[in-house]
Parts: structure tokens; sequence; C-alpha cells
């Protein structure tokens, strides 16, 4: 009797994580990808994903971004038509974007119909104001899918990126000189013998007016 107490105890205490083991994340990977053309750099976010079954859809999703603003200056988020760029949201999404703050870029919607795509999340441009590191970092995350089979949704977070808060390891930013810094002029030769007795004896305003 007091074997089988044992087994069912443990039985008990396995229950749970079985439970969590088979509700994974179905974004298995989120991959940072960029590509360069003069001062602008293309960001691409690229998820892949493993939808459970084929009742599941990808639903919403609240995606934060922030980066080095005294490195990038966010110019758009790139779309296709009215929607963005992309092969895991589509036009069943209402999207809202805020990209008003200098180092942060948010993006946030949601669908009644939900879509199965995966690959290409977000695609993003900036433009490089200087050399540095970029320091993308996903701030606040997280999205939801839902099951049409029972009516439920499931909140996760996103995978983390492959290349999470790097710098210039993977890509690196030309050599772009701050305009804030000052400009240095170099200082005139010194004049010669005669020029200096010609200014003594006439004036600057014989020399071109030095």
């Amino acid at each position: 009797m007091k074997r089988v107490l044992i087994c069912l105890l443990a039985l008990l205490l396995a229950a749970p994580f079985a439970i969590a083991g088979a509700d994974t994340n179905p974004m298995t990977a989120l991959k940072l990808e960029t590509e360069q053309s003069g001062d602008l750099l293309d960001v691409r976010f690229v998820a892949d994903m493993a939808y459970p079954t084929e009742t599941v859809a990808f639903e919403s999703m609240d995606f934060v971004l922030t980066y080095a603003s005294d490195v990038l200056e966010f110019v758009e988020l790139v779309k296709s038509g009215e929607q963005p760029e992309s092969g895991v949201l589509d036009g069943s999404f209402i999207g809202v974007e805020n990209a008003q703050t200098a180092g942060k870029f948010e993006y946030h919607c949601a669908s009644a119909l939900g879509s199965r795509g995966s690959g290409l999340l977000l695609h993003l441009r900036f433009r490089v104001v200087r050399d540095g590191a970029y320091g993308f970092h996903i701030k606040r995350d997280g999205y939801s899918i839902y099951d049409s089979a029972d009516g439920t949704s499931h909140s996760y977070r996103f995978a983390l990126l492959s290349s999470d808060v790097t710098g210039t390891d993977d890509v690196k930013l030309p050599q772009i000189p701050d305009p804030r810094e000052p400009v240095v002029t170099q200082p005139e030769p010194e004049k010669g013998w005669f020029s200096k007795l010609i200014d003594s004896i006439f004036g600057s305003s014989c020399t071109g007016g030095r």
C-alpha cells in the first residue's frame, strides 16, 4: 500500500510538468537579419513558427523594440500596401504603430481571423547617423495564438533574438562623422621674414588683408 501511495504522489507531482511541456512556445526562433545600403539599415525580424494543430492561428502581438538613438534614426515600418511587409501578419490584422519616441519602436496588433504565417514578422528601416553599437533589444514582448477548436487563447513570450543585444558583432556600421563634433581647422602657416617686414612698413592690407 505504501508503495502504491508513493507512485501516485510521484505521478501527481509530475503532471504539472507534463502539461507545461506539452504547451510549448509555437515561436521556435526569432532571428534578426540586417541589410545596409549607404546610410540606410534595413532590419528584418524573422519568426520560425510551429503551430501545434491546424486549428491554431497567430492572433495578436505587442512588439516593443529599443535601440541606440545616438547611432540610429528610425525611418519607417516597411509596408506592402497598408499592411506591414510580413509573412506572419496579413490584411486581417489591425495595427497601431508608435515611433515618435527616439530609441523605441512599438507595434501593437490584433486580428479576429488570425493567420498561420511564418517567416518575416516585421521589416524596419533606420538611418545610420554615426558609427557604434545599435543595441537592438525587445523590451516588452508578447503574442497570442487562438485555437478555434476549443475557443481558447494562449499567450507567449517571443523567442529570444538570435542576436539579442548585439552591437557591431555581426553588422559593421560605416564610419560616419558625428555632426555635433566641432570641425578642427588647420592653423595658418607662419609668415616669412619678408612678409613680416612688408606688414610692419605698409600694414596688413598690402598682404591680402592679413
